[in-house]
């Protein structure tokens, strides 16, 4: 084994020698001190392996004894360093990617969870980081023993738990505590309350009596549904139960949004965009074509060049922030312009629009109607959009007993 290593190493040639005086050929490498290997006659050519240090020897004898030779193949290090000779961008790159491979390999890029049932997987996770432990993370700095104690000591809702590293996966399993034999959730009474002022649009009640019905207004804090429950005996006696009240009622609300845009305005006249690169190292810029030289205002649109590798370097304890920016600079100068009515009832819709998705994402709300209003001002225009949403309305107090209210 010794000797293969020390053969690649200083490299070999398989050669072919065809002539008349192959013997004499063979005799005179022995005497000049060549030692050949796999020496065999083939149709009366002769094939042999030498070291690549004593090819001047075997050329020398070759013409001596009148021998042609012809190179087969070159094997071992250097005739592989010969072939990749002009290629070493091509494995400076590959090493770089071996490198890298190897170090975000150690990264914990995936936590997978695994038996939850009441806690959410959101919440899971944000008790893991809590402890320390998220993704992006070194794989050396979880010791998954110490924080599987740390864990069940900071959470007594979980009875079981598991950490285990799988790659760059660290695998969750756990159990969640239940409740011992003769435990029951006990719930206070509860009202359920108008949280704005609306007009009833739907009710249904679940449990708990009715205080509204549809079409009627109420203000906001008027009870919708009671959380108390009036039986009545044959007697003619009744009797009050107090329970959490449980229903769903939705009112149709109403916005009124207001935006206002002047007619005079600053301009942009762009000239030819130009190239450049940025550093930013920490707090501090370093622009590898200032623009300031050439322009005095510009908009710029930058891209993250080798993100993987800020990334990677992010989770170096000690070390300010890395990151080079390709740049695109838009040089402009600015003038005086104005808009026409068709132009600022335009942008005004966008804004309300804009607006208005915000609000119907914000309140879970459906829309019913809208109606918008455009009234010219002293210097431009303002859009008033009144809108109709039907959603959720209702929030919960604690009841209010009969006996307290009297």
């Amino acid at each position: 084994m010794k000797g293969k290593i020390r053969r690649w190493i200083s490299g070999e040639m398989q050669l072919k020698a065809a002539g008349t005086q192959t013997a004499r050929f063979a005799a005179l490498l022995l005497k000049k001190g060549v030692f050949y290997r796999d020496l065999r006659m083939e149709r009366g050519v002769l094939f042999l392996t030498i070291p690549v240090r004593d090819a001047k020897k075997t050329a020398a004898a070759a013409e001596k004894s009148g021998t042609r030779l012809e190179t087969v193949r070159q094997m071992g290090l250097p005739a592989w360093k010969k072939r990749l000779h002009n290629r070493w961008v091509f494995l400076g790159a590959m090493t770089l990617s071996l490198v890298l491979m190897v170090l975000l390999s150690q990264r914990l890029w995936t936590i997978r969870i695994e038996g939850t049932r009441d806690l959410t997987l959101t919440e899971v996770l944000g008790r893991l980081e809590e402890h320390g432990i998220r993704e992006g993370m070194w794989r050396w700095e979880l010791d998954t023993e110490d924080k599987r104690e740390e864990l069940l000591l900071a959470y007594p809702d979980l009875s079981w738990l598991s950490l285990t590293m799988e790659g760059t996966c660290l695998r969750v399993r756990l159990a969640e505590a239940t409740a011992g034999p003769g435990i029951k959730s006990r719930t206070q009474p509860a009202d359920l309350v108008a949280a704005k002022t609306c007009i009833i649009y739907s009710i249904v009640t679940e449990k708990g009596t009715p205080a509204v019905q549809q079409g009627d207004v109420v203000q906001e804090g008027e009870p919708l549904i009671r959380g108390q429950v009036v039986l009545t005996a044959d007697d003619g006696t009744q009797t009050r139960t107090y329970v959490e009240a449980r229903g769903e009622v939705y009112g149709k609300c109403f916005y009124e949004l207001t935006e206002e845009i002047e007619s005079a305005h600053r301009e942009k006249t762009f000239g030819k965009s130009f190239r450049g690169l940025t550093l930013y190292w920490g707090n501090r810029r370093l622009s590898l074509r200032d623009p300031f030289r050439k322009e005095k205002a510009y908009d710029m649109e930058e891209v993250e060049i080798w993100a993987g590798l800020t990334g990677f370097l992010e989770g170096m304890p000690g070390l300010p922030h890395l990151s080079l920016q390709k740049a695109v600079y838009y040089p402009y100068a600015e003038q005086e312009a104005f808009y026409s009515a068709e132009e600022m009832g335009e942008l005004l819709r966008e804004k309300l629009e804009r607006r208005k998705a915000e609000i119907l994402e914000e309140k879970n709300g459906v829309l019913l109607a809208e109606e918008l209003r455009l009234e010219e001002t002293e210097n431009g225009c303002r859009g008033v959009l009144t809108l109709t949403v039907m959603e959720d309305v209702c929030k919960s107090v604690p009841a209010a007993r009969e006996e307290e209210q009297q």
